[in-house]
């Protein structure tokens, strides 16, 4: 009988070891189907995570329901009280990390816990899922540094998961790492390294720090050409149009077949910065286009093909302004708008040039209505975000600016350009708050050596309307003036010397 007993206890404690888990399994997805039912969408974002501290292994399966059910709601202090518990216990786990820094509103915190998890994380042990988390977590720690002018610190931070990526990862999760790194690192090389007197000599900075990790990512990045696809491949000549030249024209010429309008329009950005006309010959019928005699022109200063594309008043309008002379121009643009017909938006385009000097405020009107009265063919988002930023600059037609604003945003939502167009805009809405949120975007999308100071000048304004951090606002500046001797650009290194004046009072 004892021998029974003892056997009878053996099994049935096999049995419950054997079912503890499934049983486990099943008590989760009880409480999981609850915390669904719940309508309150703050009360349900609280029970989830502490669903999530109670089972961190289902990061995963609670990630996207989360996200979705905290969307437009405000942090509650039990959620940043899951929020933090989450992080002080598994800090290191990718996927938990992405999750609890939606929850910690102040961002020196977050920082603070995205460098601990960078110091924690076992990178080598890593799944595909589990990088893709880290993307997230990078991006998000490069545009804090970016924004707040502690790229030289951030770089050397996130060199470990760099340097530690996998051969075997994706091409596209690969790439997405890099390509936030990348920009992070030119960042905290021009902190450590350049000034106005040498910035153009970036080959000859000693390769240390930040310059030694943009160097190595940059080499990571050019192996990674053969097996990028459509997006990447248009990202990563965008980053050769902006930090290697050279290889631009390379990597142009390998995907010039690609029937891709995006990545067409980043062969015709590596023509336009390389000074590199026979890169427009890699596309089919570049040059024999409105578009392609409007490129030479202004880019080229070849206007011989302008007769052949574009009617008589309108060839007049497109070379006075490729001669910088404006009121001729604007005689011609009179002319147009009279007529009711446009024959490409590379005429929209060159009349906005126009207006840029003239600030003629009526012409302008005209031309948006032009614009808006025939949208497939002259609203392309280039020129919706250049009628708005003029609209904005003259402080006019504002509401009206904001949607157009918004079109190009829809089809182009990481463009620097229209972001910036809409911080500047939200700003002499007076809504600083927001366009705060639109210029910290430009700056993380932004290349850093190209059209930057226009940026950075808006941002110095938007910080000291939004915050009155004159100390930001300085380091903007500061910022600005040598992106603009950088780029030649007169107007923004005089602008930046009198907003600097300014604070100093």
């Amino acid at each position: 009988m004892k021998k029974r007993t003892k056997l009878t206890i053996l099994l049935l404690l096999t049995a419950f070891t054997s079912f503890a888990p499934a049983a486990d399994h099943s008590r989760f997805y009880r409480q999981y189907n609850d915390a669904l039912t719940i309508s309150v969408p703050v009360l349900k974002v609280e029970r989830l995570l502490q669903l999530l501290e109670a089972y961190p292994e289902k990061a995963a399966e609670l990630d996207l329901v989360i996200s979705t059910s905290f969307k437009g709601q405000k942090i509650t202090q039990p959620m940043k009280q899951s929020a933090e518990n989450l992080l002080k216990r598994h800090g290191g786990i990718p996927a938990i990390t992405a999750i609890a820094l939606k929850f910690i509103p102040e961002e020196k915190t977050q920082d603070d816990y995205r460098k601990k998890f960078f110091s924690k994380c076992d990178f080598s042990a890593l799944t595909s899922v589990e990088w893709q988390s880290v993307v997230q977590i990078v991006s998000k720690h490069t545009a804090y540094h970016i924004r707040n002018n502690s790229c030289l610190d951030g770089g050397a931070v996130i060199y470990r998961p760099v340097s530690a990526l996998p051969d075997d990862l994706a091409p596209e999760i690969r790439f997405e790492l890099l390509y936030h790194a990348l920009f992070l690192f030119w960042n905290g090389a021009w902190e450590e390294h350049c000034s106005a007197a040498n910035f153009d000599r970036w080959q000859t900075l000693p390769a240390t720090g930040c310059k030694k990790y943009y160097d190595e990512t940059l080499n990571k990045l050019i192996a990674l050409e053969e097996v990028l696809f459509f997006p990447e491949s248009a990202a990563l000549l965008q980053v050769y149009n902006t930090h290697c030249l050279k290889r631009a024209g390379i990597y142009a010429k390998k995907i010039s077949g690609s029937r891709n309008r995006a990545l067409r329009e980043q062969i015709y950005e590596a023509a336009f910065v390389s000074k590199d006309r026979k890169l427009l010959s890699l596309v089919s019928k570049v040059e024999n286009s409105t578009f392609g005699a409007f490129v030479l022109t202004m880019y080229f200063d070849d206007p011989s093909k302008l007769d052949k594309f574009f009617q008589p008043q309108e060839v007049q309008l497109i070379r006075a302004v490729w001669k910088k002379e404006y009121q001729t121009a604007e005689k011609h643009s009179a002319g147009i708008l009279a007529s009711g017909t446009i024959s490409s938006p590379w005429v929209v385009r060159a009349m906005l040039d126009m207006i840029w000097h003239t600030k003629n405020q009526t012409m302008l009107r005209q031309i948006a209505a032009a614009a808006e009265k025939n949208p497939k063919q002259l609203l392309l988002p280039s020129i919706a975000n250049a009628i708005a930023y003029n609209f904005a600059v003259l402080n006019i037609e504002l509401d009206r600016a904001e949607k157009l604003l918004k079109s190009a945003l829809n089809a182009e939502p990481k463009n620097p350009a229209y972001l910036d167009s809409m911080a500047y805009l939200l700003y002499r809405k007076k809504q600083f708050k927001q366009a705060r949120s639109f210029i910290r975007l430009a700056l993380k999308f932004a290349n850093p050596a190209e059209s930057q100071s226009t940026i950075l000048l808006h941002a110095a304004e938007i910080e000291l309307a939004a915050t009155n951090d004159k100390d930001a606002a300085r380091e903007y500046l500061r910022k600005a003036k040598l992106a603009a001797k950088s780029e030649d650009s007169e107007f923004d290194y005089a602008r930046a010397g009198e907003l600097t004046q300014e604070l100093s009072k």
